[in-house]
Parts: C-alpha cells; structure tokens; sequence
C-alpha cells in the first residue's frame, strides 16, 4: 500500500488500553496514550502524506484525507468524533480550477471549504465544496533584487492560524548570505485578497551558519485561551508569544534539559565541507514545533537530540524529548520519549488530545491509518 497524507481521518475506533512513556522528572500526571483513532480509506487512488492539516473548536472538529487518482485527487472531509464522512472536494490538476498534483499544505475552513498551498507554484487557493476555486493568493514571495523572499512552510507543526479574518502561516527565510529579507511570518487578508509578510527572525541568524535547513524553519501554533500565537525557533531556548491583534511578542522560558545552547555550524558561508556539515547536524540539539493542546491548556515543545548513531552514512531516528509548560507558561515537566513506533511528524491537535500517527499499526492493514492519541494528565 502507498502511505501518504494531507490531513487525516476517518472511521473513528476507540482503544480502551492506555500506555505511558517514562517520565524522569517526577509528577503526579503522565503523558499517557488515552486513545486510538482508526482511519479508515476508500482505496481508490492513493493516500499521500504530503501534508497534514484539521481544525478543531468547542463543538469538535474535522480532519481529512487527501486522495490521488489518474485525472483527479479528492480532499474527503471527516468529523472528528463520529467518524462520519462530511464532505467529498473534487480537486483538479489543470484547468481554471487545477492546483497541480504537489499539494503541500492544507488548512479546512469549515466542512464545506479547503484552502491548499501548492509549494512548488506558491499558490494558496480557496476551494468550495464543488471543487471551484473561490479565491487564489501568491504567498511564495520570491527574491526580488534579494529582497522579500519567504517560502512558506509544509511540515506538519508549520501550522496555519486563522485570526478574524486573516491567514497566518510562518516559512523559511534562506542562510544570510543568499537574502536581505529576515521576515519569516505572511499574512493573508481574507476581506481585501492582500498578501503581506512581517516579524523578523532573530539578529543571531545573520551571524552563523546555522547548518542543515530545519534549523531556520519556524513552527508555530495558536495558543487558544490566550489568544496568541507560539513561535519555536529550533536555535531558541525561548518560546515568543506574538500577540496578533498588535504584533507585540513577550518571551517564555522553554529550554531542554539536554540543550545549554544550539550550537551554528560556522562563522562562514562558504566552501563549506559537505561531511562536517552532514556531522553537525547528526550531534547537534535543536528544537522543532511547540503546540498548544487545550485538553488542558499545556504547551508541549519537540526537542531534537542527536541520532541514536553517529553514522553519517546511515538514516538513524532522532531522539525526541517532550517539555511541557502549564497554562502559567512555567516548565513542569520534560519527557524522554521512546516512542519508535509513532511518527511525530505526523499529528495534530484537538480537545482530546494530540493525535501521533503509529507508523506500525497503520502498515499492518491496508486501507487504515492509525493515530494514537496522548495527553499530559
């Protein structure tokens, strides 16, 4: 069977067992498996899991699954708790209404509408229920007398936030010495079709070579009860909460107990050595996304430790840690995770908890996808 994604979900089957990781620090909850959801898919086509995308609110939320045929692909929009089919999108290749066939990101609006990011044409297009495109907003801003670049973002926690009436979304601002432009956040305007972009990278990027690109990723998430969006720079200690009524920002303390500091790869930007590169970013410490999960108002932040091997030559996992920050913003607990049967780069976020695709169980099957869900309690 070929696996891939864009946003998931389907058939919802619940799994009455719960697992726990090991936790070091001591506290009296566990961030703990509390349940299982089975997606189960129309095996036309094919499933790709080339984005990941869903939306939750007081009343629930949706999920969806993106599939792939000859002529066509199909956006199948499911509720998250019953499991019931919502909506089939028809989605076209070519045409006034064709996307292309690379769809990197998706964010659903409600269950009758989708936007998509196509990365490759830097195009986000609004779709209707019928497929019909209601809308199209260039938001690759490319290189422009090496000034304005911004590409956004198309891993998993490079989340798409909708505030009022705007898209926000965060993106990859390239090494200093290739572009002017230190903006990394783009907004699009939903009442007036403006595409703008705004909030600079920290100073220390334009000092180093960081090393390998993930490094100048940046994911962000939307902290639901304080109204502000979390930024995790993979070279920051620090989270910053950017407010999006002002744009103010305010810092709080998330550092790993296994990260003193992110160490850049050199004070140089070129003639670099393509082994000691690939060697930094095997031993190096870095973080990835922090996510809000408003079953209880805590923060968890993905920190990134070296490979359980140093072989260069070899494609070994890295070690994830887990911090969490409580609705005070103060650090309570951090996990080692040993987890090697979930994919964290497949997941997200609704009232119950954080949704981890098990790459194990989801290959036992054909036709299902399967994602354990956890939560700090």
């Amino acid at each position: 069977m070929k696996l891939s994604i864009a946003i998931v979900l389907s058939l919802l089957i619940f799994s009455c067992a719960q697992e726990t990781t090991t936790i070091e620090d001591q506290s009296n909850k566990e961030f703990q498996k509390v349940d299982s959801l089975i997606i189960t898919f129309d095996e036309i086509g094919a499933v790709d899991f080339l984005a990941l995308g869903s939306y939750y609110d007081e009343n629930g939320g949706a999920v969806a699954i993106h599939r792939t045929s000859v002529d066509r692909s199909y956006i199948d929009i499911y509720d998250i708790e019953s499991g019931e089919l919502l909506n089939k999108i028809p989605i076209e290749y070519e045409g006034p209404d064709g996307v292309g066939n690379e769809i990197s990101k998706i964010h659903i609006s409600s269950p009758n509408s989708v936007f998509l990011f196509n990365q490759w044409t830097g195009m986000l297009t609004h779709h209707r229920i019928n497929g019909k495109i209601i809308n199209k907003y260039k938001i690759n801003f490319n290189e422009i007398g090496n000034v304005g670049h911004l590409s956004p973002g198309s891993k998993t926690y490079q989340n798409y936030v909708v505030y009022k009436d705007k898209i926000i979304y965060s993106g990859w601002v390239p090494w200093a010495h290739q572009s002017k432009s230190t903006e990394q956040i783009g907004i699009v305007d939903l009442t007036t079709s403006e595409v703008s972009k705004t909030f600079s990278r920290p100073d220390k990027y334009e000092n180093y070579m960081w090393g390998a690109g993930t490094l100048y990723d940046l994911f962000i998430d939307f902290h639901s009860a304080t109204k502000e969006i979390v930024l995790s720079y993979p070279i920051e200690n620090e989270l910053i909460l950017l407010n999006p009524e002002n744009w103010e920002t305010r810092r709080i303390q998330a550092q790993s107990k296994h990260i003193s500091e992110v160490k850049p790869f050199s004070t140089e930007f070129e003639n670099l050595d393509r082994q000691a590169f690939m060697e930094h970013d095997k031993n190096n410490n870095y973080y990835l996304g922090a996510i809000f999960d408003p079953s209880n108002n805590f923060i968890y932040r993905m920190a990134s430790r070296s490979s359980y091997t140093m072989d260069v030559n070899q494609n070994n996992p890295r070690r994830i840690s887990l911090i969490i920050l409580n609705d005070d913003f103060n650090k309570i607990d951090e996990i080692d995770l040993d987890l090697v049967d979930l994919n964290f780069n497949m997941g997200f976020i609704s009232t119950k908890g954080w949704y981890i695709l098990n790459r194990k169980s989801t290959n036992e099957k054909e036709g299902q996808l399967v994602f354990d869900i956890y939560s700090y309690r």
